[in-house]
């Protein structure tokens, strides 16, 4: 069986690929492989050689921004987007859906629970601490209270 990288490294000629070293072997029917059909993008070839399995679809979602995301199920369902303070709001996702959470809310669905982000900015103002005095005088005073405790 050869790989796709035999396959970009050897060369074709009519319909034999050739190895670049030359020493090797390599199988000139390729579309009688599931491989080799693929690479050669013939489709009756991937289907009859391929062996492919229909799974059932899971729900997927997507982060798309800040506390927005995209989801994909395969039914439209309703659930409650619910928030920090115990409140909560019915929302219906449908099939193919994008939703927006406020800072500190949540969302469960069928097989995922949504956070959203909570930011809680603080502005405060800088305190300046300006001294009286030297360093020789604070560091005087506090050697004092040091070695003069009442």
């Amino acid at each position: 069986m050869t790989s796709q990288s035999d396959l970009h490294s050897a060369f074709k000629m009519g319909k034999y690929f050739f190895p670049p070293t030359g020493g090797d072997v390599l199988r000139t029917d390729l579309e009688d492989t599931c491989l080799g059909a693929i690479y050669l993008q013939q489709t009756r070839g991937i289907k009859r050689n391929c062996k492919f399995e229909i799974a059932p679809v899971k729900e997927q979602v997507y982060k798309t921004g800040q506390n927005q995301w995209s989801i994909a199920t395969t039914n439209q369902f309703t659930t409650n987007i619910i928030c920090g303070d115990g409140d909560f709001t019915p929302i219906t996702i449908a099939p193919s859906a994008t939703i927006n959470l406020n800072p500190g809310c949540r969302v469960r669905l069928a097989n995922h629970v949504i956070y959203a982000e909570q930011h809680q900015d603080f502005s405060t103002a800088p305190t300046i601490f300006q001294p009286r005095g030297t360093f020789h005088h604070f560091s005087r005073l506090s050697m004092q209270q040091n070695f003069h405790r009442p």
